[in-house]
Parts: C-alpha cells; sequence; structure tokens
C-alpha cells in the first residue's frame, strides 16, 4: 500500500518516499500497482484536515482578538481622557461585542 505526498509517494511496508520520476523503479512499482486497480491513501485524513481547519480558524480568532483589544484600549484612553465622549462610550461596547463573538469560535 502507498500513500500519497505533495511531492511523492510513501510505500507504507518500509516508509520509503518514492519521488515522481519515471524510470526510478519504486514509482515504477507504483504505477503497476495502481494499474492494477489500486488507490493509494490520501495525504491527509478528514480527520486531519479538520484539524488543520480547526487550527486556523482559532489562529484568525485569536489574531482577530488582539486587533479588537488594541482598539478597545485606544478607546479606554480616550474614555478616560473625556469621561462625556458617547462615540468613545459606543465604539468601546462595540469593540467588546466583536471581541466577545471571537471568543465564541475558539
Amino acid at each position: 500500500m502507498y500513500k500519497l505526498n505533495q511531492n511523492s509517494v510513501t510505500r507504507l511496508a518500509d516508509e520509503a518516499s518514492i519521488p515522481f520520476a519515471n524510470g526510478n523503479r519504486d514509482y515504477e512499482e507504483y504505477k503497476q500497482w495502481l494499474s492494477e486497480g489500486n488507490t493509494p491513501e490520501p495525504e491527509f485524513t478528514q480527520a486531519e484536515l479538520d484539524a488543520i481547519t480547526k487550527e486556523q480558524t482559532k489562529q484568525e480568532a485569536l489574531t482577530k482578538i488582539a486587533s479588537l483589544e488594541a482598539a478597545q484600549l485606544r478607546s479606554i484612553r480616550e474614555l478616560m481622557l473625556d469621561s462625556s465622549n458617547a462615540f468613545a462610550k459606543a465604539k468601546l461596547e462595540d469593540i467588546e461585542a466583536q471581541i466577545q463573538a471571537e471568543r465564541l469560535k475558539l
């Protein structure tokens, strides 16, 4: 059995990495194996792809939270300078809601 990789195929019996190179004895054996109706395992299982997607979503949310928290701090500074500033108060509430929405993605 074999498993596909980005630039090669791995023979599972001995973990040999076989480049996609015509004339390579191992690659020729692999092509014969394919011609017999066999199918290699994919590079990533669905569970692995799901985990990758989940981690990417988590990192995006953390980046967005950091950006929003920086904006929140700017609004807090404005608010501290002028406690009657309704715009700063509203902006702070909006940013807090956005941060909460991003945390729900984690």
